[in-house]
């Protein structure tokens, strides 16, 4: 059975996925790796084009009529997260982000709303790399900042880490990533979720040779940083009924439906 598998072109997606795109693990599928940037995983998986594939945990909440979440592998902010840099707050600001359908557009639209009533924005999609730099050059107002670029910011007006806002304010954590199986796969899914666990484990205990593979995919070539923004967001925690990450997931999924950002409140479902 070909599996078209979706993740993104950075280092923490490539270290997750590394022991399954390089036949480190032992399967029954043929994988055919799909390489791209998160919006446009999005964009597919809303138009079910993969069977397996990252996703930001909103666009997530907008597919779970049609999609399991994986258990293993979600990229969860524990105090931190995207960060949103603001240079002007007057007049009708434009701030840039990396996807419409991103966590990162959710968490700012749920911040604006609240911490800035009053300030009229426009919100555009700007490719995750240049946020910061059209920032600085004041072609945008202000930006949210993911991947590795949150761990460039010493030298921006940083307003606020989303992450540790959404902590301080819900007591939670807040998934920002996550990895999500067609539910048409059946009890296939079952072994979709097997090959993210055993992934994760051979690249926690092969360290060296997995962030070997992941540097081809940062734009930070410091081996040390990269590292620290891997194990962020690479962890052996577990997204399912009970857990904080999942009740993270559950309130966030309330918060964009009372602003507005999802049309109902969706039920999650995970692939067991």
């Amino acid at each position: 059975m070909i599996v078209r598998l979706g993740h993104s072109p950075d280092p923490d997606d490539a270290f997750l996925t590394y022991a399954i795109v390089r036949g480190k693990i032992r399967t029954e599928f043929s994988i055919v790796e799909v390489i791209a940037d998160i919006e446009v995983l999005n964009r597919l998986v809303l138009h079910e084009r993969l069977e397996v594939s990252a996703a930001s945990a909103y666009a997530y909440l907008k597919v779970c009529d049609k999609y399991l979440l994986v258990p293993y592998g979600a990229s969860v902010g524990y105090g931190y997260g995207p960060k949103l840099i603001l240079k002007n707050r007057t007049g009708r600001i434009v701030i840039g982000v990396p996807g419409l359908n991103t966590t990162a557009r959710a968490l700012l639209e749920l911040y604006m709303r609240e911490e800035y009533p009053n300030i009229e924005y426009n919100i555009v999609e700007v490719p995750y790399e240049l946020v910061g730099k059209l920032v600085i050059n004041d072609v945008l107002d202000g930006g949210v900042l993911i991947h590795e670029e949150q761990m460039l910011s010493h030298d921006m007006p940083v307003e606020i880490d989303l992450g540790k806002w959404w902590n301080d304010k819900h007591r939670l954590p807040i998934p920002l990533g996550v990895n999500i199986v067609k539910k048409s796969m059946g009890e296939k899914a079952k072994t979709i979720v097997e090959l993210y666990k055993k992934s994760i484990e051979y690249a926690l205990k092969n360290m060296d040779e997995v962030l070997e593979y992941s540097l081809k995919f940062s734009r930070i070539q410091d081996r040390e940083l990269v590292k620290k923004f891997v194990l962020m967001y690479v962890k052996e925690n577990i997204l399912q009924e009970g857990t904080p990450e999942f009740i993270g997931l559950k309130k966030l999924a309330e918060e964009c439906y009372k602003a507005g950002l999802l049309d109902k409140i969706p039920e999650l479902e995970v692939a067991k």
